[in-house]
């Protein structure tokens, strides 16, 4: 395995020197809490709600002291570093994400490696708080299935220098990102410009760092377990040679519940850039707040209106009769329901939801509908919350794009709770993919309208 840093030591002078330069020694960055790999981030954002993520990351091996020009191994300034990673994102308005991330080196050890016969170089002893990072991200179009977004980043220098945890100033950063879903595959990518410490001890300094990122992964087990890879890298812009280039590699598993998500991984390092380990461990714990599933309340779903027999037509394949609306003091009767493809939020008809907006704009007594989003069984994952919540926010982005005040609409996720059939059938399972709506404010002097529209 290549070590991490080939350093040319001399002189008394330059082991003072050395010792002076201390920096962010880790290359490792998690992506914000709620993303589905361990450090590339995606380009979608989890709808509503906040997500908190807790992780740790070991690199072995990630500062080695080289003399020349015998190459001669004289010890590790830094042999093992071990940091954990205090994670929290926020999602607003369906189309941004503001997150932060807090690291701390907990395991911080080196061997103090000498530079000539009277003189070493002090590798660090104690654990110390990293450079916090600040997010935004928000997402310039697309769902689930491909999206692309624009990130910018800001580290506060919170971080130690001597014991390599900072870079003692303020970092910005920006990038663009895409992601998307294929059936079982998942995937994401990232490139971007960042400010951080490239060099080595002696020459160390401030320049700006191409990064780019990518990671790949198979959905199984109903999507409750992604198996993927990931690559990372960067390089400065202003040259700097292999000192200057950090790449890795992770190969992990991630176990994802409907709030809860685990994930282990591991890889090597593959370039001779400073910070680079010859192997990295990480694992990682996530929690959403996902919306709960409440108790059966009375609500008001599409349900078939007794419709007149068709007249008898000499054609062989009459047209089907236009779906009925009305309104009740209690529900909105419908013939059909409007349901939705496996693991999509688009609308497949419009339809019924033109007749759905023109009743609310005549019934103006209903003072606010709760829109319910549903999955089926096989979209019973984490992800099938967020994609309930898509699938209703959906239904109540088209209703005020027609008219109706989004203070009249509000949309909720319900996961797989309350299927209308039974699950071990693709009927049944698009029966449950579903969206209904609920009255939950209407005065109760209102009188109940019964014109079909």
């Amino acid at each position: 395995m290549k070590r991490a840093l080939v350093l040319a030591v001399s002189s008394v002078a330059v082991a003072t020197e050395a010792h002076a330069q201390g920096f962010a020694l880790n290359r490792y960055q998690p992506a914000p809490a709620g993303d589905a790999f361990f450090a590339v981030p995606s380009a979608v954002e989890r709808p509503g709600g906040w997500q908190a993520a807790f992780g740790a990351d070991y690199a072995h091996a990630p500062l080695v002291l080289r003399s020349t020009p015998d190459q001669r191994d004289r010890g590790a300034i830094v042999s093992g570093q071990l940091s954990l990673h205090a994670g929290l994102s926020l999602s607003l308005a369906r189309r941004a994400l503001v997150s932060v991330d807090v690291p701390a080196a907990v395991v911080n050890r080196g061997d103090s490696p000498p530079t000539t016969a009277d003189t070493r170089i002090t590798s660090p002893g104690s654990p110390a708080l990293g450079d916090i990072r600040t997010g935004l991200r928000v997402r310039l179009f697309g769902d689930r299935a491909l999206a692309l977004a624009a990130a910018a980043s800001l580290w506060l220098p919170t971080g130690s220098r001597a014991q390599y945890t900072g870079d003692g100033q303020l970092r910005p950063g920006a990038a663009l990102l895409a992601s998307g879903r294929a059936s079982r595959l998942l995937w994401s990518a990232t490139t971007g410009v960042e400010r951080r410490t490239v060099g080595d001890l002696v020459r160390s300094r401030m320049a700006q760092v191409l990064t780019a990122a990518a990671a790949a992964g198979f959905l199984l087990a109903d999507a409750s377990v992604l198996v993927g890879s990931e690559l990372s890298g960067a390089t400065a812009l202003d040259g700097g040679g292999a000192r200057a280039t950090n790449l890795e590699a992770l190969l992990g598993i991630h176990l994802r519940g409907e709030q809860l998500t685990f994930g282990v991984g591991a890889g090597p390092g593959l370039s001779v850039g400073t910070g680079t380990p010859d192997v990295r461990i990480v694992a990682s714990a996530g929690y959403s707040s996902g919306a709960p599933v409440p108790a059966p309340a009375p609500h008001f779903a599409y349900a078939p209106d007794p419709l007149p027999p068709a007249p008898q037509r000499p054609t062989p394949s009459p047209p089907p009769p236009a779906p009925l609306v009305s309104v009740t003091q209690t529900e909105v009767l419908i013939d059909e329901r409007i349901e939705f493809e496996p693991g999509s939020a688009h609308l497949r008809g419009t339809e019924l939801l033109e007749r759905v907006a023109r009743v609310m704009s005549e019934h103006v007594e209903i003072q606010r509908v709760e829109i319910e989003g549903y999955t089926d069984a096989r979209e019973r994952t984490q992800s099938g919350l967020e994609l309930a919540k898509e699938r209703a926010d959906a239904v109540r982005d088209w209703l005020i794009a027609r008219g109706i005040g989004p203070a009249r609409l509000a949309a909720r996720s319900y996961g797989r709770a309350r299927p209308l059939a039974g699950n071990d059938t693709a009927e049944g399972r698009a029966r449950n993919r579903r969206v209904e709506f609920r009255i939950v404010n209407r005065p109760p002097e209102a009188a109940a309208g019964e014109t079909p529209r």
